[in-house]
C-alpha cells in the first residue's frame, strides 16, 4: 500500500520535471496547439507565445526538482501517516502549478507590454 502513496506523492513533481523539459526544449510552435502555456497574454503574439512556453517550462522544471526533494524528505523524515503526507505533497504540488501562472503572466507583462 505504501507504494501507491509514494506514487501519488511523486506524480506532480515528476510531471512538472517532464513537461517542464518538453516546454523548455521543444515548445509548441502553434498557438492553437494541443499543449502549452495557454493564456490570453501568451497568445497575443508569436514572440510572447514562444517566451511563455520556455519560461513556464523552465519554472516547472525547477519547481519540480524542488518538489521532488521536498516529497522525498517529507516521506522519509516526517513521522506521520503516509496518507496525510501524500495529501500534503499533492497540495504543495498543485499550489506550485497555480503559482506558475501569475509568475509567467508577470514576466509576459514586463517583456511584452
Amino acid at each position: 500500500m505504501n507504494i501507491i502513496y509514494w506514487f501519488t506523492s511523486l506524480i506532480v513533481p515528476f510531471t512538472m520535471i517532464f513537461m517542464g523539459k518538453i516546454l523548455e526544449k521543444n515548445p509548441p510552435k502553434d498557438r492553437n496547439g494541443a499543449y502549452g502555456y495557454r493564456t490570453k497574454r501568451s497568445r497575443k503574439s508569436q514572440k510572447a507565445w514562444d517566451y511563455a512556453q520556455v519560461k513556464c517550462g523552465n519554472t516547472w522544471f525547477k519547481l519540480g526538482i524542488g518538489l521532488l526533494i521536498i516529497a522525498i524528505v517529507l516521506n522519509l523524515c516526517i513521522p506521520i501517516k503516509i496518507e496525510i503526507l501524500s495529501i500534503i505533497n499533492m497540495s504543495i504540488g498543485i499550489l506550485a502549478l497555480i503559482v506558475t501562472i501569475p509568475y509567467v503572466e508577470n514576466k509576459l507583462k514586463k517583456n511584452f507590454e
